[in-house]
């Protein structure tokens, strides 16, 4: 291991710090469905096509940067930061400055094989008990979470069926994820208020936006009726109304919530399950008029872990975290408030537990979530708070905005005299 002069990779590392969500082109189908998809992990693997020294990169809890390199000489650390900031472009939305040392150690596994190998562990997400598959950055290793060890044996028989060496994956036991079970009235709506479907799943709006000119909000599918399906349920804000001087009218209805796809039609959903890139639908809002709905704005609570709320007090969306870093975040959920967390996973592949529902590239901080969080927003703290995804699932997993994009298509989302 080494550490290298902050100086001579401080300028490339306001890039190589980020961990990408963008989707090159962002192309979707007439449906809305995704057409090419470049993940952060195929970026990642760009990166170790111009430089097969790679092994990966990440920034740790406390802002410093790790460079992992098969051949930790200074001339393949120059190659693979040049890579980096040729692959994920200019960081002037979300980038940063390390402002201090890298350290680089030796890797096992260059990046590209990695990433190889990851796609080829699609069938090991079918075995019972597997909760996720991950390219673990921190360790240059595969790794695979079990619910328990009972599914360590099963799953190493897997990896060696699939042809994956043992030394390069690790079994770990970590938590099952569920999809969250699903409280003032407020108006304009904004995200982070409780909503409630209209079969009585109580949830979080995520975000207001614009979706080809229509006027609505962003929350978890399964926050409707059947996830991964338009069914127009209807949502209120924060419950239905006992009574009515007149008319009952909810506030949006779903219209946009694209189905999952099975190995059929992706081939890295494994078989006997269904995927998607994010666990998100679009509700249209019955009216729309800014006295009724707020675009970019986020309820800001009067302190952390707390869901006391002045009416008055919010985060702004000046952008969309194009390029996606381990960093602070938050999310405002109706259940547990706002809570910060750092970035801990970044593109998994994620069993939704007592359903046949894999989540594809989903990403994790250790947020503390409950029941009425799905849906809630997630976005980076600092001096600006772009918008980063979605909360969908238990221990803060949650969907990244372009990946969100990607499958309900293109998304105005910003504050007023914003651009995105």
């Amino acid at each position: 291991m080494s550490t290298a002069r902050p100086g001579t990779f401080r300028r490339l590392l306001t890039v190589v710090g980020l961990l990408s969500t963008v989707i090159a082109g962002r192309a979707t189908t007439a449906e809305g469905q995704p057409a090419t998809l470049r993940t952060p992990d195929d970026m990642m693997a760009e990166v170790g096509a111009l430089a097969p020294e790679f092994g990966g990169v990440y920034i740790d809890a406390e802002s410093r940067t790790h460079l992992f390199l098969t051949d930790p000489s200074a001339a393949a650390a120059q190659r693979a930061m040049t890579a980096l900031a040729q692959v994920f472009g200019d960081a002037s939305h979300g980038g940063f400055d390390v402002g201090g040392a890298v350290t680089i150690h030796r890797g096992q596994h260059a990046f590209a094989q990695l990433k190889r190998w990851h796609d080829a562990m699609t069938p090991v997400l079918a075995v019972s008990k597997v909760v996720l598959t991950d390219i673990d950055e921190r360790a240059n290793r595969l790794l695979v979470g079990v619910a328990d060890r009972t599914a360590e044996t099963a799953v190493r028989n897997e990896l060696v069926r699939v042809g994956i060496p043992a030394a390069a994956v690790q079994v770990a036991v970590v938590p099952e994820v569920r999809a969250e079970s699903l409280q003032d009235n407020h108006t304009p709506k904004v995200g982070g208020l409780q909503i409630t479907s209209g079969s009585g799943v109580i949830c979080t709006l995520g975000f207001n936006a614009r979706r080809a000119g229509v006027a609505g909000f962003v929350t978890a599918s399964h926050c409707t009726d059947t996830a991964g399906s338009v069914e127009g349920t209807i949502f209120w804000q924060p419950t239905p109304p006992t009574s009515c001087p007149m008319i009952c009218l909810p506030v949006a209805q779903e219209t946009v919530d694209p189905p999952f796809l099975d190995s059929n039609s992706n081939w890295l959903c494994p078989n006997g399950k269904v995927c998607r890139y994010s666990d998100a639908a679009f509700a249209k809002y019955v009216f729309d008029s800014p006295i009724l709905f707020t675009a970019g704005r986020i309820a800001n609570p009067v302190q952390q872990d707390s869901t006391d709320w002045d009416g008055d007090s919010m985060f702004t969306i000046p952008y969309v975290l194009k390029l996606h870093k381990i960093s602070p975040l938050i999310k405002v959920g109706r259940t547990t408030g706002k809570t910060f967390s750092t970035l801990m996973v970044t593109c998994a592949n994620v069993n939704v537990k007592n359903t046949n529902k894999t989540m594809l590239c989903q990403y994790k901080g250790p947020t503390p979530s409950a029941p009425g969080d799905s849906g809630a927003p997630v976005f980076y703290f600092g001096p600006s708070t772009p918008l980063g995804g979605l909360l969908w699932g238990s221990g803060g997993w949650f969907s990244a905005i372009s990946l969100i994009q990607n499958e309900l298509g293109a998304l105005s989302v910003c504050a007023t005299g914003y651009a995105c």
